[in-house]
């Protein structure tokens, strides 16, 4: 998604929008999903499109929702409107490395948005402690609201 050197002005911007970018396809686009079509451990890629259409999401990174809201069939089928085709662990892989959240074993990923012990309302220390026992990014914080979150 980028060939600037690390460090070059074009490489730090890069980093910058796909963090940005990475951050809103977890924390904007998992709030509306639950709103918009109720609290699933899966979505369809025309609702994670549509979603990032609403939210005015950068479709350029929209495979970071896919990596979040898929199942591993439905990732498959989506290879083609991609601008990299990848794999599903390949974009789950890059999602981590633009959020800077630890690597995973992918051997122990098993549950769409549950990306091994990385649950998506952990990551960069976003009120960790609010999400404990939460096993996965599709609960519902009551109300089907985002919960005062701020995004």
């Amino acid at each position: 998604m980028g060939t600037a050197e690390p460090g070059s002005p074009v490489g730090i911007v890069s980093k910058f929008l796909r963090r940005r970018a990475a951050r809103a396809y977890v924390y904007k686009l998992g709030p509306w999903l639950r709103r918009s079509y109720g609290v699933s451990q899966t979505y369809t890629a025309g609702q994670i499109e549509r979603g990032a259409r609403d939210l005015r999401l950068d479709r350029r990174y929209i495979v970071f929702g896919y990596a979040v809201f898929l199942d591993a069939a439905a990732f498959e089928s989506t290879i083609g409107k991609l601008r990299e085709p990848t794999t599903l662990a390949a974009a789950r892989t890059a999602l981590r490395e633009a959020l800077d959240a630890p690597p995973v074993d992918p051997a122990r990923e098993t549950n769409p948005g549950d990306i091994g012990d990385w649950s998506v309302g952990d990551i960069g220390g976003h009120d960790t402690a609010h999400h404990a026992g939460h096993t996965g990014v599709h609960h519902s914080h009551g109300g089907g609201q985002d919960s005062g979150h701020g995004h």
